[in-house]
């Protein structure tokens, strides 16, 4: 099979994570078992039982999965966000708000983005690799899974800053400030990777401050959206 693009950026990917010591699906309980079941069964994706990890590896690597667009690496590439954009358009009568984290920090050495402390594991990976990629600056930081840049807004549609939230996402919103048809972007939250946005960052292994933090934004965000129809 030809190496494309995404097939090198996949054994980029796997071959970090063997270096990071990060598991990688097995389908055996004679196997090591592992803490994320990525479902890709249907890709047979599955390392075998007897299969040694450089044959599976490689067989990750060339996979009819990579010469599709239907998977997420696609969706995040350039070209995958630039089709997903021409097929979505901003409606006059409708809010948009969108939210960031940014789980990376400025490295001393290089200057790159990379992880910051506490950043879930698997998103270590992303946030290194999505932080060493290009020459533009403003593309490093990300929340391990996507760069800050790219939550803000799509590339080319109406976009300003949030103007209902002053201090913040975690204070008041005054939904009167609120604009439809454009979208709202607010500055991303510092040291929040893609886990805390969907609330998995909320259990008892994770700080109680942080899990203070993420209960208080989505209540926060009921409270604005719930303003936008009053």
């Amino acid at each position: 099979m030809t190496n494309t693009p995404i097939n090198e950026l996949v054994s980029d990917l796997i071959s970090t994570g063997n270096l990071l010591g990060i598991s990688l699906p097995r389908d055996s309980t004679t196997l090591k078992p592992q803490a994320t079941d990525y479902k890709l069964d249907q890709w047979g994706l599955i390392r075998k039982q007897g299969e040694s990890i450089v044959k599976f590896n490689k067989r990750v690597i060339n996979s009819k999965i990579w010469s599709t667009h239907d998977n997420s690496i696609y969706d995040l590439s350039i070209a995958g966000a630039n089709n997903i954009t021409q097929r979505t358009d901003l409606a006059s009568d409708e809010y948009y708000f969108t939210y960031a984290g940014n789980a990376t920090k400025q490295s001393r050495v290089t200057g790159r983005a990379v992880p910051v402390k506490g950043i879930a594991p698997y998103f270590r990976i992303g946030a290194s690799y999505i932080g060493n990629q290009g020459n533009d600056p403003n593309w490093w930081p990300s929340d391990g899974c996507v760069p800050v840049i790219s939550a803000k807004a799509p590339i080319g549609q109406a976009a300003q800053e949030d103007q209902t939230t002053t201090n913040g996402v975690f204070d008041y919103s005054d939904t009167s400030k609120a604009v439809k048809g454009i979208w709202q972007y607010n500055q991303p939250v510092q040291g929040w990777d893609h886990n805390d946005f969907v609330g998995l960052d909320v259990t008892k292994h994770r700080d109680r401050t942080n899990a203070d933090k993420v209960q208080t934004f989505y209540e926060d965000l009921y409270v604005k959206l719930h303003g936008l129809n009053s």
